[in-house]
């Protein structure tokens, strides 16, 4: 399977809030809602700094996902439920780990079986020795 990167652009708004909306639907996600005005200011942010890399994962040029590496060395991945189970997520992180330039990280709730075999099957170990703190107000 050939995937292709290309940058995350303003026309990919709608697309990347449809998906995130759907993965805040998920069991394991415990976050605050998202609507449109926040997402869009959120992505706009992003794609206005270089300090943050967002990409649209294709296969055979239609969008399946998206990667972004943070700049604190986070990578964050959503496939699209519809692709979802066709190995592109673990390809698709060896990929942006590829375009970092040292160490890379994830947090990856514990109860979110798939995101973590996709991480393990791309090389990622889970190490014990770190604990997570999350406040919520």
């Amino acid at each position: 399977m050939d995937l292709t990167y290309r940058p995350a652009t303003p026309g990919d708004t709608e697309l990347l809030y449809h998906w995130r909306r759907e993965g805040e639907t998920a069991d394991w996600y415990g976050g605050p809602k998202t609507n449109r005005h926040t997402h869009n200011a959120w992505l706009l942010q992003r794609l206005g700094t270089t300090l943050v890399r967002v990409w649209i994962v294709e296969a055979d040029g239609v969008p399946v996902g998206v990667v972004r590496l943070d700049s604190n060395d986070e990578l964050s991945i959503e496939i699209a439920p519809e692709h979802r189970g066709k190995g592109y997520g673990p390809q698709a992180i060896r990929w942006a780990c590829a375009q970092a330039e040292g160490r890379v990280k994830a947090n990856i709730d514990a109860s979110n079986i798939a995101a973590r075999g996709a991480f393990l099957d791309a090389g990622f170990q889970e190490r014990p020795d770190v604990k997570f703190y999350l406040w919520k107000p």
